[in-house]
């Protein structure tokens, strides 16, 4: 078999097999994937590296920091 018809065929199983792993995103499932446990939900309870960096994705500051430190309004626009 000519090498040029190996690739075609192994580029079509791999279409193939991407195709059937796709799944659409819905609105109403959220995942984390992370190599720990998530101590808390509430941002106020516990002041951890880990569960801070995750909760920083999921929840929005009223003001947060910029690059250089600065703040700058999020939720709180005035």
């Amino acid at each position: 078999m000519p090498r040029r018809a190996r690739c075609g065929e192994l580029f079509a199983v791999t279409l193939v097999m991407l195709a059937a792993t796709l799944r659409p995103v819905t609105a109403d499932t959220l995942r984390i994937g992370v190599k720990g446990d998530v101590a808390t939900l509430d941002p106020h309870v516990l002041n951890e590296a880990f569960t801070r960096g995750v909760l920083s994705n999921v929840m929005e500051g009223l003001v947060p920091r910029n690059q250089k430190l600065a703040l700058h309004p999020g939720l709180a626009t005035d």
